[in-house]
């Protein structure tokens, strides 16, 4: 069992980047939440908002395992490098790989990193299609093209009923499979992040059902995962017809310094000094 704890992520009160490395060479880690307009009730029938994404294919290509990765990678860290599409689930294995399934957009992304390396810890990631890919419920696919169902939940009001960050991951806790990513206070409302669209449902229904959470109102809020990927950078080409310049030879930036202490009287008389 996935304690939603586990990953011992930052649960302070203040908005901003996560903690993780740089990964993209461009930097895409920065995280904010979207405007009031972009969330839906989860069990409303509300218009489709900007959270709702494209239509989820029906393509098999969803789910992608992520290698090579370090032993200190945290979902966190994950999450910051994952782009172009909402996430359906993500499932880190104790073999230092990662499975993550998309809703959309995975093809994109896998061919997005096959021409730009992803970087965590200093450590190139590989990735690879899952052979076994993830079979997303059919329920699960409605409500993501339905009502734009995401793997994030805000629970509005909650600094109200003085429920706190460590409060809603202790509630949470025992929900099998269930990774609490993050927690974020934000102007009384607390914002939690999750690995998993199919288990964050199970989370409302549990948090709805504590005395703590009566009359509160949980919405989905957008993935950022689904933010654009980031331009590819562009590559210089040299000029047909024109020859590449010749490298310069290579330097010994040392001598000079060399030359000062030969002249000092420091040379291989020396050498007990060392």
């Amino acid at each position: 069992m996935r304690r939603a704890n586990a990953m011992g992520q930052d649960d302070s009160a203040r908005m901003g980047a996560p903690t993780a490395p740089m990964a993209w060479r461009k930097s895409t880690a920065s995280r904010s939440y979207p405007p009031a307009d972009s969330f839906i009730d989860i069990d409303g029938e509300t218009d489709l908002t900007p959270s709702s994404g494209p239509s989820a294919p029906t393509l098999d290509h969803r789910t992608i395992v992520i290698s090579n990765l370090s032993d200190r990678v945290t979902y966190n860290d994950i999450v910051s490098i994952l782009r172009g599409g909402r996430i359906v689930d993500i499932f880190m294995r104790n073999d230092r790989t990662a499975m993550v399934t998309f809703a959309e957009g995975a093809v994109e992304f896998m061919a997005y990193v096959k021409r730009q390396d992803v970087y965590l810890h200093q450590k190139r990631l590989e990735f690879r299609w899952n052979d076994r890919p993830y079979n997303v419920p059919q329920h699960i696919l409605d409500k993501i093209e339905r009502v734009g169902a995401t793997r994030n939940i805000v629970i509005r009001g909650a600094e109200s009923k003085l429920i706190t960050p460590t409060q809603i991951r202790d509630d949470l806790d025992h929900i099998h499979n269930l990774v609490v990513i993050d927690v974020k206070m934000v102007n009384g409302d607390a914002y939690v992040s999750t690995n998993s669209i199919q288990n964050v449902q199970f989370a409302r229904t549990c948090l709805l059902s504590r005395t703590a959470y009566k009359g509160l109102r949980i919405q989905w809020y957008a993935d950022e995962c689904a933010q654009p990927l980031p331009p590819l950078p562009r590559r210089t080409r040299t000029p047909s017809g024109q020859a590449p310049a010749k490298p310069s030879p290579p330097v010994n930036r040392y001598s000079v310094l060399e030359s000062d202490l030969l002249d000092d009287g420091f040379g291989e008389d020396d050498e007990d000094w060392l």
